[in-house]
């Protein structure tokens, strides 16, 4: 009796660090890299740990994929164990008919559903473990791969390059255009594609409103004149200067439904987001999601302002 409540602790246990092995798989390739790209530009020591890790993806990859293996194989051979009593043949019959569908469910399919829904939680809250798990099998993952490089080396043609099984964007770049030679795509179709390629290298100087264009409201300005203003320019948010010039907050539409026409305005003035000017498209994105903002003022290095950019601008390049 207590063999077999060994062995069913060890096959618990097996199949955890199965589970494991599989859900941090699928975090590590769905992590959002704009949102991690952001934290480990902020000092986020996790992030940057992560961000190292996906400099050795395959290496990474591997590793994971080999403990998820080698765990399976260990839940499976101790459930052979403990039934084995029951007969040579009917322990294997049961180890098939059981383990199969409890390692798909469970193992498989549930940790990744999971992980990958909650991949930007569970990858900074694992990066330790997964850390400490890679240094420990680095070599023998590294070994697998040299292997497996060899093998394909051996089958494939001489001289011909073996790649990395993930798509690189140039690679992509040739896919579109052979998708619209075979007319898979249309001309519109592709140019929104290749898009998406520049987005990490447009600034927000290439699509902000210049300040000469802006359209605004004066700080002292009742909640009548901000009305008039914002029916005249159609917008639903205003930037809002001081008697200097300078802008100084936001004022949105909502802000003057309730109050008399005769109340000042300033008391409604939101929070200004600033961005300079050499900041990319990407990184401004997430800083006005972050502070939850819609629209920012474009700044020189001297903090003069420059230009207005809102989320609008940012995603429809």
């Amino acid at each position: 009796m207590m063999t077999q409540l060994v062995y069913a602790g060890g096959i618990l246990i097996f199949m955890a660090a199965s589970a494991f092995f599989s859900g941090v798989e699928m975090a590590f390739v769905s992590v959002n890299q704009l949102r991690l790209k952001h934290l480990s530009g902020l000092g986020n020591p996790k992030a940057e740990r992560v961000r190292e890790l996906q400099e050795e993806k395959e290496e990474v990859l591997t590793a994971l994929l080999l403990g998820h293996n080698l765990s399976v194989v260990g839940a499976v051979c101790l459930f052979t164990l403990m039934v084995y009593p029951l007969g040579e043949v009917e322990a294997e019959w049961l180890s098939t008919l059981i383990m199969t569908p409890l390692v798909l469910i469970f193992v498989d399919i549930i940790p990744k559903v999971i992980f990958r829904h909650e991949a930007n939680q569970l990858i900074f809250t694992l990066v330790d473990p997964l850390n400490i798990y890679f240094k420990i099998s680095r070599r023998v993952a590294g070994s697998l791969l040299f292997l497996v490089r060899r093998l394909i080396f051996s089958v494939v043609p001489r001289g011909a390059s073996v790649k990395s099984p993930y798509v690189g964007k140039e690679e992509l770049r040739h896919l579109i255009q052979d998708g619209q030679a075979e007319g898979l795509l249309e001309p519109h179709e592709r140019r929104i594609i290749e898009r998406i390629f520049e987005f990490g290298a447009i600034t927000v100087k290439e699509v902000m409103t210049r300040k000469a264009h802006i359209t605004s409201i004066d700080e002292g300005a009742t909640i009548a004149k901000a009305r008039e203003v914002f029916k005249r320019s159609g917008f639903s948010r205003l930037p809002v200067r001081s008697q200097d010039g300078r802008f100084i907050g936001i004022l949105h539409i909502l802000d003057c439904l309730f109050e008399g026409l005769d109340a000042p305005m300033a008391p409604h003035v939101r929070e200004l987001v600033l961005i300079k000017t050499d900041t990319v498209v990407e990184k401004a994105l997430i800083e006005l999601r972050v502070r939850r903002q819609r629209m920012a003022i474009v700044t020189s290095s001297s903090g003069d302002a420059l230009g207005l950019v809102t989320v609008q601008d940012l995603i429809t390049l």
